[in-house]
């Protein structure tokens, strides 16, 4: 997506990935109180909440200074979305945004996919009990991707949570 994997998704992935974690953490931390406290919070001190946001901003700085001084040898011969991107978008503080909503996006959306599933599932024992005996019909040891593939009702249950969701 950006030319360089971050391994945002990975428990071991790069020392980057590890401090851009915690600094979306920190400054989600930093919203929301903010959103709670509303003019009150401009008088509560949160220097990790500074700090992570810079942190954000000074990466997506880096990651887009680097895309555009080599584009060859940055991304070889394919273009990356952050080089699409950058052609379309002529605001650099656009650009920016778009970013780190991507950033965003690619941590969140497993996590909400999954607790709006587990909601769901609270809610509907029927369709809890017929998911688990399509897991149990297909499921061995190891589990193998073509184990999975014949899991269609869990399949169907993740694509209903999701367009629900």
């Amino acid at each position: 997506m950006l030319g360089e994997p971050l391994g945002l998704l990975l428990e071991t992935g790069s020392e980057t990935a590890a401090k851009l974690r915690r600094a979306f953490n920190d400054s989600q931390k930093g919203v929301i109180l903010r959103i709670i406290l509303g003019k009150l919070a401009l008088i509560v001190p949160d220097p990790s909440f500074y700090s992570s946001c810079q942190y954000i901003r000074n990466l997506v700085k880096n990651l887009l200074e680097k895309s555009q001084k080599d584009p060859e040898s940055y991304s070889g011969n394919r273009k990356t979305l952050l080089q699409l991107l950058t052609q379309d978008i002529g605001d650099p503080i656009g650009l920016h945004d778009h970013i780190v909503q991507l950033l965003l996006a690619a941590g969140d959306t497993t996590g909400n996919l999954l607790s709006f599933t587990f909601f769901t599932l609270a809610r509907r024992p029927d369709v809890w009990a017929k998911l688990r005996q399509d897991v149990i019909e297909h499921y061995c040891e190891p589990l193998t991707i073509e184990s999975v593939k014949k899991m269609t009702y869990v399949r169907d249950v993740l694509r209903e949570c999701e367009f629900l969701n």
